[in-house]
């Protein structure tokens, strides 16, 4: 497999994977994860990026089992770490994405966190002013990058304004 035909193959199945997903479909991701590993094997150059793009894609897929097992491999190699900043942030806000579907959202909150530290963009921001009880500095950092504020939050006791 030449790094060309994997390329093409990697953005072509996720393409596909994400058009066959939806929230009553979960494409069978199996094939798609050999191929992803079969390619990296053999182009080492580029294995950090396309695992890291392939937790987006699981994520399409709506296997965030799936992509959130394929985060903690990359954290544990430590991947993130070798990414440029635009990447990694592209890469801790997938992850936090998954862990929003499986509904682990303090974890969610610490990751969105860290993918506003590493590369802040829209999409982190509206994902930190959205969930509303996100980390006050995530919130902070959204309404910095959008001017927009989070939406406010009821006081112990007593009700939002």
């Amino acid at each position: 497999r030449t790094a060309s035909l994997c390329e093409r193959y990697l953005a072509l199945a996720a393409e596909a994977l994400a058009a066959e997903a939806s929230v009553f479909t979960r494409p069978a991701t199996d094939a798609f994860e050999r191929n992803l590993d079969a390619c990296a094997a053999g182009h080492p150059g580029r294995a950090d990026a396309w695992r890291a793009a392939a937790v987006h894609t699981l994520n399409a897929a709506w296997a965030p089992e799936r992509a959130l097992t394929r985060f903690r491999s990359l954290e544990a190699g430590g991947v993130p770490a070798r990414l440029d900043r635009p990447a990694r942030g592209r890469l801790q806000l997938d992850a936090a994405f998954a862990l929003l579907r499986l509904g682990r959202r303090p974890e969610a909150n610490a990751l969105l966190r860290a993918s506003l530290a590493s590369a802040p963009t829209p999409k982190a921001a509206r994902l930190a002013i959205g969930l509303g009880e996100a980390l006050d500095d995530a919130a902070e950092t959204a309404r910095n990058h959008t001017g927009s504020a989070p939406p406010a939050r009821p006081q112990a006791g007593g009700s939002a304004p």
